[in-house]
């Protein structure tokens, strides 16, 4: 689940931040996982991106969490300018392994992606890259469950669509495609589907 906020006006805020944007670089994937034998951004690569760029610009970042007990973190990612104006965004990131190293990864995991999002940066080596490799021919192995911040830039995809989905009926089709992506580990679709699951309660509780 993700939600965002913002001061009443953001007029100055966007121009600096389009300014901004001009000049930001994508970030590098500068490390590898283990799971899926592929790169991805670390969160140092992405704050690396930015550079001095934000400050140039009369805009900062600040990054937090709340913690919702066992059943996960959730990160609350500010870009704010000078003028006083702000944006916020929260991202709700599920458990999947309940002590300090699980929350920890999906503390990271989400730091990553939110404050790539907020300011409008990339990745060089895109999912469209990895789209386009032939599936392996082996089937799948089962694996152990994903830890939250083991998730592989590959799964993004995936994990974009289940926050911007806003009804059921678009995560069944998510469901669907997960279910039949021969590249994804047995370990990975577990992770999504527990995301799948726990965007369609709060769904659900909206609409009760």
């Amino acid at each position: 689940m993700s939600e965002a906020e913002k001061s009443v006006s953001i007029g100055s805020l966007a121009k600096a931040l389009a300014a901004a944007q001009a000049e930001l670089e994508d970030a590098r994937k500068d490390a590898r996982n283990p799971h899926f034998n592929s790169s991805y951004a670390t969160l140092a690569s992405v704050r690396a991106a930015m550079g001095s760029v934000l400050p140039k610009h009369d805009l900062a970042v600040v990054q937090g969490f709340e913690p919702h007990g066992d059943a996960g973190v959730c990160v609350v990612t500010t870009l704010m300018h000078s003028s006083g104006e702000w944006i916020r965004s929260a991202l709700f990131i599920p458990l999947t392994k309940r002590d300090a190293q699980g929350a920890g990864s999906a503390i990271s995991y989400g730091r990553r992606y939110s404050l790539a999002a907020i300011v409008g940066i990339a990745t060089t080596d895109d999912d469209a890259n990895e789209a386009v490799k032939p599936p392996a021919r082996k089937a799948p192995e089962p694996g152990p469950k994903l830890a939250a911040g083991d998730v592989d830039p590959i799964v993004e995809g995936h994990v974009l669509a289940i926050d911007n989905a806003t009804e059921v009926r678009s995560l069944l089709t998510i469901y669907a495609n997960v279910t039949q992506d021969s590249r994804l580990p047995v370990a990975a679709k577990e992770y999504i589907v527990q995301l799948l699951s726990t965007k369609r309660r709060n769904l659900e509780g909206r609409a009760a």
